[in-house]
């Protein structure tokens, strides 16, 4: 009797390291092909080529604002395999499956013949099939405004996904900005703070915002003399001189709220752009109520003392917007 429990007690473990041993070489295989183990957070700027021709640089924890989002996605009909791997949490697989940042900068050939997009995705899982998914073809075809390398998406080990391209400026850009920004500003490369879990930085202090509204322009396959030339661009192009940076930094408190800061730092002129600003900005919490559901409080003020335009906002009604519009986009919803 005691025998047979024995050799009972042994089949079961027999089997069992035979079932650990066939999953760890199914997961073994998963992940080779597909790149499922977690990757390790990296620090960007090692990945990102920022300099003193850096016009644009933009940082979004994906990963933190997913895990900020994950009672809101618990909400969406995702498909039940998900909160399986979730351990019971829709949001929390999506977060965890969500690259840990992606950090973009546009760098602006001094010649003014066009500009460099260096994208790095700090991948968390899934790099391998991400890799294979951003292929040249599928680049080109998506965005065919930016001229792509023709490797496509570049995964040099796990965690650093790499993207590069290129985009043209109007050669109508460069007399303007010789005509309005005369002389060479003295320039700092462009920097990003670690806290916000959205960071973006433009620098104007040499005509950079003209350069990325020429690229925009012929993007769209827009005449950007004409536009220039137009009441509105004359405009738009009498103020522009007049800022020297923008900063945008916003960071969800939780899954329904976020706080955002707007800084414009500007010439000591500036003060006529905050007034223009202060006339339209009413149409922004429309806009984002009417299109989008959301509610913005707050609106920006003149700091004489810095020479600068600073917002203070806070945003709600995030939640309702990520449900209603994952839930419509999911087939099940239909």
């Amino acid at each position: 009797m005691k025998k047979g429990c024995l050799i009972g007690i042994l089949v079961v473990v027999l089997l069992s390291a035979i079932a650990a041993i066939a999953l760890a070489a199914v997961y073994y295989a998963v992940d080779k092909r597909v790149g499922l183990s977690a990757a390790h957070e990296l620090p960007w700027a090692e990945h990102v080529p920022v300099t003193k021709e850096t016009a644009a640089l933009a940082r979004i924890d994906t990963c933190r604002i997913g895990r900020c989002l994950a009672p809101a996605l618990d909400k969406v009909p995702f498909p039940k395999w998900l909160t399986w791997y979730g351990a019971g949490s829709a949001g929390r697989a999506i977060a965890d499956s969500l690259p840990h940042r992606i950090v973009l900068a546009l760098n602006i050939r001094p010649d003014l013949s066009g500009a460099g997009l260096s994208v790095f995705i700090n991948e968390q899982r899934f790099g391998k099939l991400m890799l294979e998914v951003l292929t040249y073809d599928f680049l080109a075809r998506t965005l065919p405004q930016v001229k792509w390398n023709t490797e496509g998406a570049l995964l040099a080990e796990r965690g650093v996904l790499t993207i590069d391209g290129t985009l043209s400026i109007p050669p109508d850009v460069e007399p303007l900005i010789q005509e309005k920004w005369s002389g060479t500003a003295d320039q700092a490369t462009l920097t990003l703070d670690d806290q916000p879990q959205i960071d973006i930085s433009i620098d104007n202090r040499t005509g950079q915002l003209l350069a990325i509204a020429g690229m925009i322009a012929e993007a769209q396959n827009q005449d950007f003399k004409a536009l220039a030339q137009s009441g509105y661009g004359t405009m738009v192009m009498g103020l522009l001189p007049e800022i020297y940076s923008i900063r945008l930094q916003a960071t969800l408190k939780d899954s329904d709220t976020a706080a955002a800061t707007l800084r414009v730092n500007t010439s000591p002129n500036g003060q006529s752009l905050f007034l223009l600003l202060s006339g339209f900005w009413p149409m922004v919490p429309e806009n984002a109520r009417s299109r989008f559901g959301l509610t913005v409080e707050g609106e920006p003020a003149w700091n004489a003392a810095e020479n600068a335009i600073v917002a203070d906002l806070k945003i709600t009604g995030i939640e309702n917007l990520v449900i209603s519009r994952l839930s419509a986009a999911l087939p099940a919803a239909k």
